[in-house]
């Protein structure tokens, strides 16, 4: 069984209980990967990578629907999707340019 995290607002939200529930699960036999609409190019951070170092599959979308990305790049489909915008999962952003940039600003600003 294939797990779907998010990472923005859900893993974001409590990442030591998620680290926790991430060890659990894989422990459990369960695949975890951490799906975020995040663009590799520009939002990638020392969080991510971490996660990615501990060996957990970190997919970037770049903004499209997360299960049709993942239809296409994942080795196993998801079962299972924990998102606090499950919108997400199925439709692209709508964020616009201009709120992409300023949300990027804050995000070098707090260093998420």
């Amino acid at each position: 069984m294939h797990i779907a995290l998010d990472y923005d607002g859900t893993y974001t939200l409590k990442p030591a209980a998620w680290d926790a529930a991430i060890e659990a699960l894989i422990a459990g036999g369960f695949r975890v990967s951490i799906v975020t609409a995040r663009d590799d190019r520009h939002d990638n951070n020392a969080d991510l990578q971490r996660l990615a170092a501990q060996g957990l599959a970190v997919h970037f979308t770049r903004g499209f629907a997360k299960q049709a990305w993942m239809a296409r790049e994942a080795t196993d489909p998801v079962t299972i999707w924990i998102d606090d915008n499950p919108e997400s999962i199925i439709e692209n952003s709508r964020m616009t340019r201009d709120e992409l940039s300023v949300w990027r600003a804050k995000q070098r600003r707090t260093g998420s």
